[in-house]
């Protein structure tokens, strides 16, 4: 009988062996795996920001392109643009305004309070309003502004920095024209993506389209 008491000392100490190998991982081990995954939705974050703003642009290219159609059924019918009192081509006279926001989306314009049964004369609001001019939704990520010829026009246009100069400066103004913008602010950095699109052109112009 004494005999057998080494042998079941032996026995167990493999069982001791097997619970220390089943410990886990190490403290290191689990940081090397959180940096991973902090790294991994980094990157899955800024590629889903930076493709939403590449689908934003496309939803601009799709409001100019309305409202190029627009004026131009405009022109048809009564042989002149649509246009307003201004001929400084701005983003800040953009519709709508920056108060528009949508509480629950910072990047979402609502167009609720463009009431075309009571605007201001001569305003960029009655421009719209003239076109029919609102987009799906009665929302955008975009504010959009429209410029154009009437009748007896005389003056010149101008653009506000140098990428809406760089727009108009080819307009022929002896012929009839119009221009039209998007613009969008997304960061709040006071820096604009920025589309245009005129008449004398196919081309739709961009600055800042991933902003």
């Amino acid at each position: 009988m004494p005999s057998l008491t080494k042998p079941h000392a032996e026995l167990e100490k493999p069982a001791t062996v097997q619970r220390q190998g089943a410990a886990g991982f190490t403290l290191v081990e689990l940081m090397v795996v959180v940096t991973i995954l902090a790294v991994l939705s980094i990157v899955a974050i800024t590629s889903y920001k930076y493709y939403m703003r590449r689908a934003y642009g496309q939803e601009a290219r799709g409001l100019l392109l309305d409202m190029k159609m627009k004026q131009e059924q405009y022109f048809a019918t009564w042989s002149q643009y649509v246009s307003w009192t201004g001929t400084t081509v701005d983003p800040s006279t953009a519709w709508p305004t920056t108060s528009q926001l949508d509480p629950k989306d910072n990047t979402l314009y609502k167009w609720n309070s463009l009431d075309c049964s009571s605007v201001t004369a001569g305003s960029l609001q009655e421009a719209l309003c003239h076109l029919s001019f609102r987009p799906a939704g009665n929302e955008s990520h975009w504010r959009v502004a429209t410029w154009g010829w009437t009748p007896g026009f005389s003056g010149s246009v101008t653009g506000s920095d140098s990428f809406f100069n760089s727009v108009v400066a080819p307009l022929d103004l002896t012929q009839r024209w119009y221009v039209a913008i998007a613009v969008r602010d997304a960061d709040g950095d006071g820096k604009l993506a920025k589309f245009a699109v005129h008449s004398q052109a196919t081309a739709i112009w961009s600055e800042n389209e991933t902003e």
